[in-house]
């Protein structure tokens, strides 16, 4: 229910704006299409902390079920880019992707690798002043048949203190 009551507005504000950026709609000027570009980096950032949510009370009732399925690599990092460039832009951030030739897709749940991703890189962006947010994906064996793929995001950001590094993957916590 409440997943509805939040999505539902959201989706017809990320629908409209998208509408409204159309040619046939209508000429925008600069300013106009730089406040429309917000809304619509706004409204997916605000739809990916509501899955958070969501996601954090489906796993707390033990309810959360992985949907395997192949993964193209490309396409994920690139969906999860997509919620952060805006901000990267105005930030004057360069966003660079690397992908491994080796790598092109594996098999895992799409829309979790995707969230994690972009909360990744949500922080990279967030805490990064100048600079670039890397991202890079590379893949090395574990056995005759198992290969392991690595996703990694690297920023020129502030970092996290050593004296914090223990409390980071504990849930609800948040270090300045």
């Amino acid at each position: 229910h409440v997943s509805y009551e939040l999505r539902t507005p959201l989706t017809n504000i990320i629908g409209f704006s998208e509408f409204l950026g159309e040619p046939h709609v209508g000429s925008l000027n600069d300013k106009q299409r730089e406040y429309l570009g917000d809304i619509m980096s706004s409204s997916r950032t605000l739809l990916a902390i509501i899955d958070d949510i969501l996601d954090l009370a489906t796993i707390d009732a033990g309810a959360l079920e992985l949907k395997l399925a192949p993964v193209d690599v490309r396409e994920v990092i690139d969906a999860a880019v997509l919620g952060v460039e805006e901000r990267a832009r105005h930030a004057d951030l360069k966003l660079d992707i690397s992908v491994a030739d080796d790598v092109a897709n594996f098999v895992g749940d799409e829309a979790r690798v995707r969230q994690m991703l972009y909360n990744l890189l949500s922080n990279a962006v967030k805490f990064t002043h100048q600079g670039e947010v890397f991202v890079s994906v590379d893949s090395e064996p574990v056995d005759e048949l198992t290969r392991r793929i690595r996703f990694s995001v690297q920023d020129s950001g502030i970092g996290i203190s050593a004296e914090h590094l223990p409390r980071l993957f504990q849930s609800f916590t948040q270090v300045d």
